[in-house]
């Protein structure tokens, strides 16, 4: 479309001079008809004529005409009958009234009509032309423009559809210079276009979605299209962002990075806030994801997660938490079993100790498990049906997810039973000692306990060399039967025991007898002799003197051959010490050896002397041989009948008869030719014939008879005889002392029959004994333990009772201590089943811990496997020591304490109280106490160990300070520099140069009045109440009024600081008002140095002066380990986190109403109340107070 600004140029300079002078009666005859200029006229035909008149256009009315149709009428008034002609910018086709005629004739009535028209668009100047009649000319500019204008752009706001939460829209829009814009749809406006661009203000009371399309329309008549904008006016806030990972508010990993994701409203601008700072459109669905990367150290990390939607309303925040931990956790400590690897014969084994709480601890190995630490404790039962060694480790993983170094657990299971310990000392058995002390010594398995039972009974550990000692000693002569058994360290009892017999015997034999030779002194030509006589069985017969021998005396006699070359006299001493080692006293012999008289017969037949014989001779009669030399004779003599016979070939015979059964008595000698007699030869025959008697079986006691293992089969029988065992085993052996024995070894359980009988010397045989032994070897079960209930057992008592179940009819035995530790049943080590239950009552007088064993033998001799019992006696209480505590004079929030327990046998636990009232338990890893009274406060903490030992109370006294008010001022005319806070150590302001005036009518009482003058203050030294802020909670708030407000941010009005009195020294932190882009409430926090602060703001506000009672503000900020939020009245205008949550505390003072570094941070109005707590008293909107502060805890007081 051709621009106004145009037509001038078309129109020409010449053509401005024709419409100037008749412009005046074109606008004249406008005014008087008061027709629009773009609208053609009709004009009557008496108006118009006027003989001789000059021409004149009518219509158009103006001289310049616009239009975008494709012809235009002009019409006017000239003179009748004059001849016109039409010129300018019309050409003959052009015409089209006249047509195609570029003349024309004025009508009669004074009036002229021409119809014009053009296709294309330009400014076109027509000219009539008044030839004939007055020569005068008339024009007209007429614009053609048929192009409708442009769209128009709109450029605020820059989106639809447009979301506000305002209650208008400001809507801005381009368009064409002249033309009409038109706002149409769900609001209707229209405005007239001046500069290129046109503002609506479309106001909303209600939230929804409003179509508005914006045209526009030229002078010329031609309308654009529309351009639409969709606003959504919307003042809900979205929703708060749900946080989907981590699943949990408070995350510990050790990873480097973080993932927060959630869910979020679509489109909404999703801001991550606090220990990182992110944002995140949520466009292509409704999640949000962040990865925090930045982080490098480990610490405790608070993020804040809010959406603000499109239309700028902004969400509450979602927080979470990331303790981020990279160190190792400590390894778990094991406490039962006590011992790695650990021995037992159970099926199943717990592995306990301790941990930290809250960490996850993982088993593996031979077995797998997990449990949360709790209590800081940690158990694990694991099982195994088969003997094995198993290795189990036991780790803990700490939220992190990081792993410690590992506690490894051996548990060896063991249910076979050693063997018997193999005694080297004494070296037989029985064994016989004239001493009063024996050394019962061997062999035993590694680890094993050895148990000696008897007359006494001990206990003591197989010794590294794989041997035992014991050593016993008695002093009244006797038998004493020991044996000696092992328990391995899975508690598991060799079957059978080794047996020790001692026999103490310090009294002396007798001395031996000579019964043969005989006479003493004996005389005889023999080369040889044979001296005898009796002795005590098993003695030591020693000969000496004139020769050297030693026998062991058999069946009490002893025989020793004694030769001699030479006559002579010779002298011999015989003694016998018997097994014990006892001397007897000596017997002399003495042998005159005279070769002079001849030799003493020897006995050629029978062999044997005495000889036995049962009736069985013929005749009854023996044959007796003599040996003896030369021609000599022999006589034989019974002491009634003498027989003679002459030695020929050396031998001489005889036959002699008895008169019945009986014993016979002959005296043999052999005598010279010159009658010198020899020394005599006794000979005994014993002619029985009477069975043997005393053959029994005394043990088994009886027959049947069962046991298990070896039988051992004994009893009495004829001295001399021969026994002899048939059946389902043959032995045979002699019977000495009147006894014999048989031992009998069948590795089968079965039923086995046995016979015995004995034949004497004389070969007599005696009637037939029978014994039937039924072998079993069936292991009984176990006894049970019911109490104590677990093991190991805690106790501090010096007597346990130990019971529980067992079979009717059985013998319990016990093992572990000795018989004299049982006072019930008192000394004994074993009792019998009765009722299917035993009881022991032990007693100990030491603390230790006792392995305590049980089992059972059934009436065979078979033994069950050992129940155990670890029973730790422990008499000692622990202690406890504070590792932390508060300070004497406690500003902080919390009273924290964490204390650890002295070394103990028994696991500790811990109870604690508060001034006096009643104990109660408290975990391990420490106890704090919140929001306690002002003043002195005393917590006392023991232990109690699993034994029962309560130790001593460890306390300790403080004073709690008040930790929700730090200062607080009121600022009243009466006081305006006490400090009304709780805090024993108040902090007392002191006034600048010039004092801050009273204003008497102040929020709730008088105020005091700030100038902005550098010297204008208040100040409050340095104490240990304001640096409790460094702990990084704290609200700050104050009633203010402003006399001017601030011009800029260098201008802020500071209401208070903390800092110090140097004006390059570190600060705290500093709340103030100040001009940022608005009015706003600023916080600065102060790190280590004073380039380290981080500033943040509110949202803009809306403040006035004013004086008086009028426009008093309630401005507030808190301050949460860098979280912030700032209030303006009670209402929320501002959160965020910092960047840094350290703040610095090192010797700073508080300052009210400047600033230490002067300048122009000072304030310039009314300040009445100033509270500075330590506590988030605000956590959303709240109503002010209608009253002074108070110093108690509170939310709006």
């Amino acid at each position: 479309m051709m621009k106004r600004s145009t037509y001038v140029a078309k129109i020409g300079v010449p053509a401005l001079i024709v419409l100037a002078v008749t412009l005046g009666i074109v606008l004249e005859g406008c005014a008087k008809k008061n027709q629009s200029s773009n609208s053609p006229a009709t004009i009557a035909p008496s108006a118009l004529a006027g003989s001789g008149s000059a021409v004149s256009i009518a219509t158009p009315s103006s001289s310049t005409y616009l239009s975008n149709g494709n012809s235009v009428n002009v019409a006017g008034a000239c003179a009748p009958g004059a001849a016109l002609s039409i010129e300018g910018d019309v050409a003959v086709g052009d015409m089209i009234n006249p047509s195609n005629s570029l003349s024309s004739t004025c009508a009669n009535d004074g009036t002229f009509s021409l119809d014009i028209g053009k296709a294309s668009d330009a400014t076109f100047n027509i000219i009539v032309h008044q030839t004939s009649i007055n020569d005068t000319s008339a024009s007209v500019a007429w614009t053609r423009d048929a192009t409708a204008p442009a769209q128009p752009v709109i450029s605020a706001p820059s989106a639809t559809p447009y979301a506000s939460n305002q209650n208008s829209v400001l809507i801005t829009a381009s368009c064409e210079i002249g033309a009409t814009v038109i706002l149409s749809g769900d609001d209707s406006q229209s405005a007239a276009c001046s500069s290129g661009s046109v503002d609506f203000n479309v106001p909303k009371s209600s939230d929804n979605f409003y179509s508005l399309d914006i045209s526009q329309a030229d002078p010329a008549g031609n309308n654009s299209s529309s351009s639409n904008l969709v606003c959504n006016r919307d003042t809900v806030a979205p929703s708060v962002p749900v946080i989907l990972n981590p699943a949990v508010n408070s995350i510990t990993s050790s990873n480097a990075t973080l993932a927060i994701s959630g869910s979020c409203e679509p489109q909404a601008l999703v801001v991550l806030s606090g220990a990182d700072n992110q944002s995140f459109t949520c466009t292509g669905g409704s999640s949000f994801s962040f990865s925090v990367t930045s982080i490098v150290a480990d610490g405790t990390y608070d993020f804040l997660v809010g959406q603000s939607d499109p239309a700028g309303n902004n969400s509450g925040q979602a927080s979470q938490r990331w303790i981020k931990d990279s160190s190792m956790p400590s390894t778990p400590v094991i406490t039962a079993p006590l011992a790695s690897p650990f021995y037992s014969n159970l099926n199943s084994l717990t592995i306990a100790g301790s941990c930290t709480n809250g960490y996850s601890v993982n088993l593996s190995g031979s077995a797998s498990g997990s449990m949360t630490c709790a209590g800081n404790a940690f158990s694990f039962n694991v099982n195994s049906a088969v003997d094995g060694n198993f290795a189990y480790n036991i780790s803990q993983m700490n939220l992190a997810g990081t792993s410690s170094p590992d506690a490894v657990q051996n548990w060896i299971r063991d249910t076979s039973p050693p063997s018997t310990p193999v005694l080297s000392s004494p070296a037989s058995s029985p064994h016989y000692s004239n001493l009063t002390s024996l050394t019962i010594a061997g062999s035993c398995e590694a680890g094993s306990t050895v148990m000696l039972s008897g007359p006494s009974s001990s206990n003591q550990a197989c010794s590294g060399g794989l041997t035992f000692s014991f050593t016993e000693t008695q002093s009244v002569d006797g038998t004493y039967n020991y044996s000696v058994s092992q328990v391995d360290l899975a508690g598991n009892a060799s079957i059978t025991s080794a047996s020790a017999q001692w026999i103490l015997d310090r009294a002396a034999p007798s001395a031996p007898t000579v019964t043969s030779p005989s006479p003493n002194p004996f005389i005889s030509g023999d080369t040889n002799i044979v001296i005898t006589g009796a002795c005590e069985d098993s003695a030591t017969v020693n000969l000496n003197g004139a020769s050297s021998s030693s026998v062991v005396c058999a069946s009490s006699a002893y025989s020793f051959n004694v030769s001699k070359s030479s006559d002579g006299t010779y002298n011999f001493v015989l003694a016998q010490t018997d097994r014990a080692g006892n001397a007897s006293t000596n017997t002399n012999f003495q042998w005159v050896r005279d070769t002079s008289i001849p030799a003493t017969p020897t006995l050629i037949s029978p062999a044997s002397n005495p000889y036995y014989s049962n009736g069985s001779l013929a005749g009854g009669n023996l044959n007796v041989i003599i040996g003896c030399q030369g021609t000599n004779l022999v006589t034989i003599d019974d002491g009634i009948t003498a027989l003679n016979a002459a030695c020929a070939s050396g031998q001489a015979s005889f036959v002699v008869a008895t008169a019945g059964e009986g014993l016979n008595n002959y005296t043999i000698t052999q005598e010279t030719a010159s009658f010198i007699s020899s020394s005599s030869l006794n000979f005994d025959w014993n002619d029985d014939r009477t069975a043997p008697v005393g053959l029994s079986i005394l043990n088994p006691p009886t027959s049947p008879y069962t046991v298990s293992g070896n039988l051992t089969l004994s009893g009495a029988c004829e001295n001399f005889a021969t026994v002899a065992l048939s059946g389902d085993d043959a032995q045979s052996v002699a019977c000495a002392s009147s006894a014999y024995s048989f031992s009998i070894a069948k590795a089968v359980d079965a039923t086995y029959n046995f016979s015995i009988m004995q034949t004497d010397l004389a070969g007599n045989i005696s009637g037939t004994l029978n014994q039937q032994w039924i072998r079993n070897s069936t292991v009984p079960p176990a006894p049970t333990i019911a109490s104590p209930s677990a093991s190991p057992f805690y106790s501090n008592l010096s007597s346990l009772t130990l019971s529980g179940g067992c079979a009717s009819g059985m013998t319990v035995i016990l093992g572990g201590v000795l018989a004299s530790d049982v006072t019930s049943p008192a000394g004994s080590l074993s009792q019998l089943c009765i009722a299917g239950a035993y009881s022991y009552t032990i007693a100990k007088s030491a603390d230790a811990t006792y392995a305590l064993t049980v089992k059972q033998q059934d009436g065979l001799g078979n033994m069950s496997p050992n129940a155990n019992l670890s029973w730790v006696r422990d008499t000692v209480a622990s202690t406890v020591t504070l590792s932390t505590n508060p300070a004497a004079i406690n500003y902080a929030l919390d009273s924290a304490f964490t204390y650890t327990a002295s070394a103990s046998a028994s696991p500790n636990s811990f109870e604690c109280q508060l001034d006096g009232a009643v104990y109660a338990s408290c975990v391990s890893t420490g106890i704090s106490y919140s929001a306690l009274s002002l003043g002195n406060h005393t917590f006392y903490i023991r232990a109690k160990d699993a034994a029962g030992n309560t130790g001593a109370a460890t306390s300790y006294t403080w004073n709690q300070q008040g930790h929700y008010t730090v200062a607080l001022y009121h600022l009243n005319n009466a006081a305006p520099t006490v400090d009304s806070g709780l805090y024993t150590a108040s902090n007392t302001l002191t006034a600048s140069a010039t004092a801050p005036a009273n204003e008497p009518t102040g929020k709730f009482a008088e105020a005091r009045t700030f100038n902005s003058a550098s010297t204008t203050n208040y100040r409050a030294n340095d104490s240990v109440s304001l640096n409790t802020l460094a702990n990084g909670v704290f609200t700050i708030e104050s009633w203010v009024q402003f006399n001017s407000l601030p011009s800029n941010n260098s201008n802020r009005f500071t209401i208070a600081e903390q800092s110090s009195t140097a004006s390059t020294a570190t600060r705290g932190w500093a709340f103030s008002v100040t001009n940022s882009t608005g009015y706003k409430i600023r916080l600065t926090v102060y790190g280590p140095s004073s380039t380290s602060a981080v500033t943040k703001y509110s949202n803009a506000i809306t403040i006035a002066t004013g004086s008086g009672s009028t426009n008093w503000y309630h401005v507030a900020v808190t301050y949460n380990k860098g979280a912030y939020a700032f209030y303006l009245n009670g209402t929320q205008v501002g959160t965020g986190t910092f960047t840094t949550t350290a703040i610095n505390n090192s010797t700073t003072q508080l300052y009210i109403g400047a600033t230490n570094g002067g300048g122009s941070r000072k304030f310039n109005g009314d300040i009445d109340e100033l509270r500075i707590s330590q506590s988030i008293r605000y956590n959303g909107n709240f109503t002010p107070s209608a009253s002074a502060f108070s110093p108690v805890p509170g939310t709006t007081d």
